[in-house]
């Protein structure tokens, strides 16, 4: 599932699950903390990691 061009989609199938919540929740936190809109935050981060945003935000929870 590698994209090419803007996307910057990463396949997350081939990595350990706890490895990519503890990852994504990890960018959220960080990325909010530096001034972000956290809906949009989410979001975005869902979208480079290749996961839904409902479960990006229960992650996040």
């Amino acid at each position: 599932m590698w994209s090419h061009g803007r996307d910057k989609t990463i396949p997350y199938a081939r990595r350990d699950p706890e490895e990519l919540l503890e990852r994504a929740v990890r960018m959220v936190q960080e990325t909010i903390a530096q001034g972000g809109d956290s809906q949009r935050v989410v979001t975005r981060i869902a979208r480079q990691l290749g996961v839904g945003h409902e479960m990006m935000c229960r992650w996040v929870r």
